[in-house]
């Protein structure tokens, strides 16, 4: 992989909280954004994810599939994350997004379409962790 194709930037280096239950979709993304600087952490299920959140020494984005076994799917993963850690952002996935989703997310919450490009996910990592334009802050969990 070319690794000049993507430059490091302010929102380097983060750690992304890969979670889908499908190993064979979860594990190429994670791999991918690893070789393009990312730290990344891996959860098969909404639980794991929410553990990984509690114990890890940061995560500065979640990315998750919606349509996950279990109690809680990736918009109650979501939803959890805003009562539990404001201001962490979440870039939802699913190949079944319908009219019912639309009343389901949150506007802080992104959604990418299944199936997507690596590249894809990467803009809506850095467009999620760059500060508003003008803000002067940091990127999400720069410097954290």
């Amino acid at each position: 992989m070319d690794m000049q194709k993507h430059p490091s930037d302010a929102t380097l280096p983060a750690t992304v909280l890969v979670v889908d239950d499908d190993q064979l979709v979860r594990e190429p993304i994670a791999d991918y954004l690893r070789e393009v600087g990312f730290d990344v952490l891996e959860a098969g299920d909404a639980h794991e994810a929410i553990d990984l959140v509690d114990h890890a020494d940061h995560v500065d984005l979640v990315f998750t599939d919606i349509r996950m076994p279990g109690e809680l799917d990736g918009v109650g993963l979501a939803r959890w994350v805003r009562t539990h850690r404001p201001g962490l952002p979440v870039l939802l996935t699913s190949g079944y997004c319908g009219t019912w989703l639309g009343d389901r997310l949150e506007r802080e919450v992104r959604l990418i379409q299944k199936p997507y490009t690596q590249d894809e996910v990467l803009r809506q990592i850095r467009r999620l962790l760059r500060p508003p334009a003008g803000d002067g802050r940091p990127a999400y969990g720069a410097g954290a």
